[in-house]
């Protein structure tokens, strides 16, 4: 069952609604949040009131601890006294980014990736593989909290050699919303 929607009136509200994908759109008594309700003026809120529940920070370049030349990803926490899994929304940049004031111009949304890149170089192969982004997700349980991880490690070959390329510190910005995850726990 994909998306439902109703015009007119849902339990005691009139207005327009659509369901999330395999919700029943008629039923008021289930926690799931709509994909689209008209009462709604401006979308997401804030979470935090006259505080509201937004920062920024960065987190530091992955460690080579591993024999491999894999990176070690690391990660930064966001806590929250929301008592449940709310819906956030992260953006980082690249420390290149930031301008004179340190203000970002330029961000990206979470994403991790795994470049591989093959040469040959007479009778030789080589191949390297890449890492980076970061991912910004949040517990299923209490505390809920929010968790960046940094995976800009750079990169190493299949021997174990590192080719320490790309690795880099993350400057994050983050803002949590009032309303409960629709997402699965995943930045908007």
């Amino acid at each position: 069952m994909g998306n439902r929607v109703i015009i007119g009136k849902r339990g005691s509200d009139r207005g327009l609604f659509i369901s999330q994908p395999s919700v029943d759109v008629t039923d008021t008594s289930l926690d799931t949040p709509l994909a689209f309700d008209s009462r709604t003026a401006a979308g997401l809120f804030v979470a935090g009131g006259s505080t509201p529940l937004r920062g920024e920070g960065s987190i530091a370049a992955p460690t080579q601890t591993n024999s491999s030349g894999v990176s070690t990803p690391t990660t930064a926490t966001i806590s929250h006294s929301l008592g449940y899994r709310p819906a956030f929304a992260v953006r980082w940049c690249y420390p290149a980014d930031l301008d004179g004031n340190s203000i970002a111009t330029r961000m990206y949304t979470p994403a991790k990736w795994l470049g591989v890149d093959f040469q040959i170089s007479g009778w030789q192969a080589y191949t390297w593989f890449g890492h980076g982004g970061i991912t910004a997700t949040s517990s299923a349980s209490s505390p809920y909290n929010i968790t960046i991880t940094n995976y800009e490690g750079g990169t190493h070959d299949a021997r174990g050699t590192q080719y320490n390329l790309g690795t880099s510190v993350i400057y994050y910005a983050y803002v949590i919303f009032a309303q409960k995850d629709y997402t699965g726990g995943e930045s908007l």
